[in-house]
């Protein structure tokens, strides 16, 4: 990739830089620890600051367009009809993208005319060499955390349901009540670090998984035998809870004062492994429940 002079000073700026430091920061520390409407609001101000910033450097002469292009890129992107491209993007394609269907994310497109008036007035200085390696360090740096905002960090294994949303949120409630021993124990709660709530329309007060976080409807389970939390969710969020199927993954394996293990952070023997406790322990249970063998009466 070929960088003129001016396009070094827009890469290399301090603005651009602490946007892109800033954003890789959230999604990868601040959403885990600080779960919530900031963090989350955070890398959409941030994402669309940096996005068609990084763009118009490359294009130019395309400025105006690729920021009418970002704009409307968002408020289709937050809206139900993407899903379908999502899905598509998810069935064929070896990285995984979602989004949180929010529509209060559209005030961060405030932030798009901030953006595109920013110029940069100031850079981080080196030698020629040292600027060429920084140049292209920033702008891997930039794909990744473009890449990394719209996508998941990995799962162990998605399993496609013929089932809705809401039939399977009330199975897995149904699951916990016939099997309390699959619940995570209150020592051990801290260590689900998603927001707890509850599915759309379901009561409040029914305490039967307690796992909503602004991404998607989380579930975890515990496996005594193991000391080990099962982190599962609903892929696609807010789409269509009454549906004639959904996704519901397996995202992470927790250890009690240990770190979460992703899909990436198993090796083959340990997914399967994983994948066969819960197979064989909770959706097995969870597929009987769901064909009306064992609803609550």
């Amino acid at each position: 990739m070929v960088v003129n002079m001016k396009d070094e000073k827009q890469l290399l700026s301090v603005g651009f830089i602490l946007s892109i430091f800033l954003l890789l920061l959230n999604d990868f520390y601040l959403k885990a620890e600080f779960s919530g409407v900031v963090t989350g609001k955070l890398s959409d101000f941030v994402g669309l600051f940096a996005l068609p910033f990084f763009v118009s450097v490359l294009f130019p002469s395309k400025k105006k367009w690729i920021y009418v292009i970002t704009g409307l890129g968002f408020v289709v992107w937050k809206l139900p009809i993407a899903d379908n491209f999502i899905t598509l993007w998810n069935q064929y394609l070896f990285y995984s993208i979602n989004r949180v269907v929010d529509y209060t994310d559209y005030v961060a497109l405030l932030v798009l005319p901030i953006s595109y008036y920013y110029q940069p007035n100031k850079m981080w200085t080196f030698n020629i060499y040292i600027k060429k390696a920084a140049v292209f360090s920033v702008v891997s740096l930039a794909v990744f955390s473009f890449l990394a905002t719209a996508g998941t960090h990995g799962k162990i294994k998605g399993y496609e349901l013929s089932y809705s949303k809401r039939e399977v949120s009330y199975g897995i409630r149904t699951f916990f009540y016939k099997h309390p021993e699959y619940k995570v124990p209150e020592e051990f709660e801290s260590y689900t670090w998603h927001y707890r709530g509850t599915p759309p329309n379901e009561p409040s007060e029914d305490d039967w998984t307690n796992r909503a976080s602004a991404d998607s409807i989380n579930f975890d389970f515990y496996f005594k035998e193991y000391n080990m939390i099962m982190w599962t969710k609903f892929s696609q969020h807010e789409d269509n809870w009454n549906g004639n199927s959904c996704d519901l993954g397996l995202i992470s394996t927790i250890v009690p004062g240990e770190k979460g293990k992703l899909g990436k952070d198993l090796t083959d023997e340990e997914k399967e492994k994983v994948t066969s406790y819960f197979e064989e322990e909770i959706l097995s249970k969870l597929e009987q429940i769901l064909e009306g063998q064992l609803l609550i009466e």
